[in-house]
């Protein structure tokens, strides 16, 4: 721990900023990707042109199941924003 000491040394200050004691664990369990897709079966949509098709849903940045750090800091994004997260749903038509 730094003391204050005179006269005033900004590089003995700056030795403490930059120690390891200020250094937080960013250490993280996150789950950031998951794709579903089904792939219609012919048999049930041999009336409809829907044969051969694949319907599918992907969600994407999700978020963390787990964090090392108690400051709630997001070590992918320091600055504190959060990541968009995004949705999508599809149609895939093979001719």
């Amino acid at each position: 721990m730094p003391s204050f000491l005179y006269p005033n040394d900004p590089l003995r200050d700056a030795i403490y900023n930059l120690s390891e004691i200020n250094v937080l664990k960013a250490d993280n369990i996150k789950l950031n990707y998951i794709n579903l897709s089904w792939e219609m079966p012919k048999h049930v949509f041999s009336k409809l042109p829907l044969d051969g098709s694949t319907l599918f849903a992907n969600i994407s940045d999700i978020g963390y199941l787990w964090k090392a750090n108690k400051a709630g800091i997001d070590p992918d994004n320091p600055t504190g924003y959060r990541s968009v997260r995004t949705f999508s749903i599809g149609l895939r038509k093979s001719f």
